[in-house]
């Protein structure tokens, strides 16, 4: 079952996105300009783009789940782990 909270969030977040697609209609030099959702190319892009994004994403939360799972530990141990190791991955030599 969803609750009213998740709910209203939701509403909240839908409530806000049309407001921010009206201001953004409305002013002289908009952020982003709306009407380009009707070129057709840029829209498929944009809907792939989430898609995938919304594909990829949780895999995130569930590698640091197995990695806490699997290091029998709190989540801080893996996390420190993970953060040293992408860190060093970062490194430029010289």
């Amino acid at each position: 079952m969803v609750s009213g909270g998740t709910i209203g969030t939701i509403a909240a977040g839908i409530v806000l996105l049309i407001t921010f697609v009206i201001v953004e209609m409305r002013t002289a030099e908009p952020l982003i300009q709306i009407r380009m959702f009707a070129i057709r190319a840029f829209s498929v892009e944009n809907v792939v783009l989430f898609w995938s994004m919304a594909c990829f994403l949780p895999i995130f939360f569930f590698a640091s789940v197995y990695a806490q799972a699997r290091s029998a530990s709190g989540p801080t141990r893996p996390g420190s782990t993970r953060c040293a190791s992408s860190s060093d991955s970062r490194r430029v030599s010289r």
